[in-house]
C-alpha cells in the first residue's frame, strides 16, 4: 500500500513544475499583449498632448496602464525567482526540467524583462505610448522565448525518455520471454508429477535480469517511476516463487501463483512503457505541429501586410510612375512569401506525404505566383484578388491542422487499446494524420463553394472556369485519397478518421453543397 501511495504522489507531481511555470508564463504574455492593445488605443486619443493637457479621465486611464504594467513586472520577477527555486528542487530528480527551468530564468534575468516592463509603465504614464509599446513588445517577444526555452526542455526530456523507454520495452520482452518458459517448465514437471529440482536456478537467472531491467527503469527518471514500481512488483513474486521452490515440501499452486503473477506485471510494466512511450511521441508531434502553424501564421501576417499595401493600387486607375515602383517592390515581398510556403513544404516531409496538403500548397504556389507576376507587371488588381486567395488558402490549412476542442458528450466507454503484444511500441504518429487531411477537403471544398457563388454573381466566366478546373482536381484527390485509406485499412494501417461522420465524402462532386459551417472564414 505504501509503494502505491508512493507512485500516486510521484505521477500527481511528475511535470507538474513545468505546467505551473508555463501556465504563468503564458497568462503573463497575454496580459502582455492586451495591455500593449490598451495603450495603443489611448495613444491614438492622446498622441501629441503633454501629460498635464490631458482631460481627467485621459489621465485615470494611463495610470489604470501604469498600475497593471507595475504588477505584471513584480508577477514576473517573482516568476523568476520561482523558477530558481524549482530548477534547485529538480536538479537531481529532473536534471532535464532543471535545464529548460535554467535557460527560462537566465533569459528572464538577461533580457530583463521586469525593468522593460517598469520602463513601459513610466513612459505610459508621461503619455509617452509609442515607446511604451515598443517596450511592452519587447517584454512579451521574451516571455514568448521562455516559453520556448521551456519547450526545448521538454522536446530534450521526451526524446530521452522514449530512447530509454524503447530499450525498457525491448529487455521485457526477453523478460517475459524467460517467465513464460519458466511457467511453462513448471507446469510440465506438475504434469509429469516430478520433482521440482533445478528450477530454482532458472527463476534465479531471470530474477536478477528483472533487477537489473528494474535499474534502467529506475534510472529513466520520474516518468517511467510507474513502470519502475511494476517491475518490482515483479520481482518480488519472482523471489516469492524461487522461495517456493526451495522450500523441502514445494506447495505447487502457491508457486505458480507467484511465477503467473509475475508474468503479468511485467505484461503490464510493458504496456505501461508502451503508453508513456506512445505519450512522449504525440508531445513531439504536437510541438511539431505548433511549430507548423506557427510559421504559417507568420507567412498570413506578411500576406496580410503585402495584400493592405497593395489595395490602395487597386484603387488606382492609371498607376503613376511612383505607383510602378511600388508595386515592383510589392512583387519582389510576394515573391519571398512564396519561396517561403515552398521552403515549409521542402523541409516538412509529412507535407509531401499528405498529398491533400500537397494538392492546397500546388494552389498556394499558382496564387502567390500570380500575385507576384501582376504586380511586377503594374497590374494590382487581380494581384489583390490573388492575395486575397492566398490569405484564404493559409487560414484553411492553419484550421485544418487545429484539433477541434473535444465534445464531452462523446466521451463514452471505448474499447481499450491492446498493449501487451507485439513489438516495442506503437511507431511515431503521423505529423498530418488522415482526418487532418480529410478536414482540409472540406475546408477545400468550401472554399470552392464561396469561389463558385462569387463567380457566378459577378458573371465572371474567366473566374467560373478557374474554379471548375480547381473541382476536378480537388475530386481527383479526393478520389487518390479513399484510395489510399481503403489500401491501408486492408493492411491494417489505419483506421477510419474518427471524426467523419457516416457517409460522409471527404469531397462533394457538387458544387452546390452549402459550405461547412465555421469552416475557418
Amino acid at each position: 500500500m505504501q509503494d502505491r501511495l508512493s507512485e500516486l504522489i510521484e505521477m500527481l507531481d511528475r511535470g507538474e513544475d513545468n505546467w505551473v511555470v508555463r501556465n504563468q508564463i503564458e497568462r503573463l504574455a497575454r496580459e502582455q499583449g492586451e495591455l500593449r492593445e490598451q495603450t495603443a488605443r489611448v495613444g491614438q486619443q492622446t498622441a501629441g498632448r503633454e501629460a498635464g493637457a490631458l482631460t481627467s479621465e485621459e489621465r485615470s486611464e494611463l495610470e489604470r496602464i501604469v498600475e497593471r504594467q507595475n504588477r505584471l513586472a513584480e508577477e514576473t520577477e517573482d516568476l523568476a525567482d520561482d523558477m530558481r527555486r524549482r530548477e534547485d528542487e529538480l536538479s537531481e530528480k529532473d536534471p532535464g526540467a532543471a535545464g529548460a527551468m535554467r535557460q527560462a530564468a537566465q533569459r528572464a534575468e538577461r533580457e530583463q524583462v521586469a525593468q522593460t516592463m517598469r520602463e513601459a509603465g513610466a513612459e505610459a504614464g508621461k503619455n509617452q505610448t509609442a515607446r511604451a509599446q515598443s517596450r511592452q513588445q519587447q517584454a512579451q517577444e521574451a516571455l514568448e522565448q521562455m516559453l520556448e526555452d521551456l519547450e526545448a526542455g521538454d522536446k530534450a526530456r521526451d526524446e530521452r525518455l522514449r530512447r530509454e523507454l524503447a530499450s525498457i520495452i525491448e529487455s521485457l520482452d526477453g523478460l517475459i520471454a524467460q517467465q513464460e518458459e519458466e511457467l511453462s517448465a513448471f507446469d510440465a514437471r506438475v504434469l509429469q508429477k516430478a520433482g521440482f529440482d533445478g528450477l530454482d536456478a532458472g527463476m534465479i537467472r531471470l530474477n536478477k535480469n528483472t533487477l537489473g531491467v528494474l535499474d534502467s527503469a529506475r534510472k529513466a527518471g520520474q516518468e517511467a517511476a510507474p513502470v519502475a514500481t511494476l517491475i518490482g512488483r515483479a520481482s518480488e513474486q519472482q523471489v516469492a516463487a524461487i522461495q517456493g521452490l526451495r522450500f523441502p515440501l514445494v506447495i505447487d499452486k502457491q508457486v505458480r501463483t507467484s511465477e503467473a503473477r509475475s508474468l503479468d506485471l511485467l505484461k503490464e510494466a510493458r504496456a505501461k512503457a508502451q503508453e508513456l512511450e506512445e505519450k512522449a511521441a504525440q508531445r513531439e508531434q504536437q510541438r511539431k505541429t505548433n511549430e507548423l502553424k506557427k510559421e504559417y501564421r507568420a507567412i498570413l501576417e506578411e500576406q496580410v501586410i503585402v495584400r493592405t499595401e497593395t489595395a490602395p493600387l487597386a484603387e488606382v486607375a492609371e498607376l503613376s510612375r511612383r505607383d510602378k515602383v511600388l508595386a515592383r517592390g510589392l512583387s519582389e515581398r510576394q515573391a519571398e512569401i512564396g519561396a517561403r510556403l515552398k521552403r515549409l513544404v521542402a523541409n516538412t516531409r509529412e507535407m509531401q506525404e499528405a498529398k491533400v496538403f500537397e494538392f492546397a500548397h500546388r494552389r498556394l504556389d499558382a496564387l502567390s505566383l500570380t500575385a507576384e507576376e501582376s504586380l511586377g507587371g503594374a497590374e494590382p488588381r487581380p494581384a489583390l484578388r490573388a492575395q486575397q486567395g492566398v490569405e484564404r488558402a493559409i487560414k484553411d490549412l492553419i484550421d485544418a491542422l487545429t484539433d477541434p476542442r473535444p465534445d464531452p458528450s462523446k466521451f463514452k466507454e471505448q474499447p481499450q487499446q491492446g498493449g501487451g503484444g507485439g513489438g516495442g511500441g506503437g511507431g511515431q504518429p503521423p505529423l498530418i494524420p488522415p482526418v487532418k487531411e480529410l478536414r482540409l477537403m472540406r475546408l477545400l471544398q468550401s472554399d470552392i463553394v464561396e469561389r463558385t457563388k462569387e463567380a457566378a454573381e459577378g458573371a465572371d466566366a474567366d473566374a467560373l472556369l478557374r474554379v471548375g478546373e480547381d473541382q476536378r482536381s480537388l475530386m481527383e484527390v479526393g478520389k487518390e485519397f479513399l484510395d489510399r485509406m481503403e489500401r491501408e485499412q486492408q493492411g491494417g494501417a489505419v483506421s477510419t478518421p474518427e471524426d467523419a461522420p457516416e457517409g460522409d465524402e471527404p469531397a462533394p462532386e457538387s458544387q452546390d453543397d452549402e459550405p461547412e459551417e465555421g469552416a475557418g472564414r
